[in-house]
């Protein structure tokens, strides 16, 4: 409910609206490695050409951006919505700082976004990057991304951020509290921007490597997410996109 009340985007989808997603971040957020992922469009860093992931076998799980738009389509079937990622594989959330207006700049200059779905963390953790030094990015990033929306006349626009899944929290390289830190990060700048809000999902995600291994969650056993983790993610978003009935 403080979510609904943190976003205008729920009244263009209650509307019955045209609405516009675009997810930026890391590998996870390019839907990998879904079982299902046949044709992720990934734009080149260097090029700017757009390429695709494949994958896609059994069962075939859809990615979360696909379960995500699904699931708002069916929650609010009377809006066309339309889903872009800017997600690059590999990148920091310094990267996305510094590279978002450019990336934004591929969809052209008639595109307008209404929800940014913003996540980063996993590189970021695997380079030791500090919290204070992450939330300082997150914070760049959604700035950036409001200077290119007041361009363009798109005064509209807010940001979504999620906190991260977990990784095998038995390699080294990876100590949820790491991640906890950069959700309180997030939860910060939630606080101290208009237009923005945040689903923790890594809260989620401390509660389930309670009774899960981590081949049960992983699809590399390392840090990308399974099907079953890629539902967990899809639901947590589109959850936090549809207000409760006594809304």
């Amino acid at each position: 409910d403080i979510l609904f009340n943190r976003l205008s985007v729920f009244k263009k989808l209650k509307n019955g609206e045209e609405v516009n997603l675009v997810v930026y971040g890391d590998s996870i957020s390019t839907g990998w490695s879904s079982s299902g992922l046949n044709y992720v469009n990934s734009i080149s860093l260097k090029t700017g050409e757009t390429g695709s992931y494949v994958l896609n076998f059994p069962p075939y799980t859809p990615t979360w951006p696909e379960m995500l738009k699904a699931e708002l389509e069916k929650n609010y079937p009377n809006a066309k919505i339309n889903l872009k990622i800017l997600a690059l594989g590999g990148t920091k959330s310094n990267w996305g700082a510094k590279n978002i207006k450019q990336r934004l700049g591929y969809l052209g200059e008639d595109f307008k976004t209404d929800l940014l779905i913003l996540c980063y963390g996993g590189n970021d953790a695997t380079a030791k990057m500090s919290s204070d030094d992450f939330f300082t990015n997150m914070q760049n990033i959604v700035y950036e991304f409001q200077d290119h929306n007041a361009i363009i006349n798109n005064s509209g626009a807010e940001v979504l951020l999620w906190s991260q899944s977990l990784p095998n929290t038995a390699a080294v390289t990876y100590d949820p509290e790491v991640y906890l830190g950069y959700q309180s990060e997030l939860e910060y700048i939630e606080e101290s921007n208009e237009g923005v809000a945040l689903v923790k999902l890594t809260d989620q995600f401390v509660e389930i490597i309670q009774s899960k291994d981590a081949i049960d969650y992983l699809n590399t056993n390392v840090n990308h997410p399974n099907d079953f983790t890629t539902r967990i993610i899809a639901q947590g978003l589109s959850a936090a996109l549809t207000p409760s009935a006594k809304e």
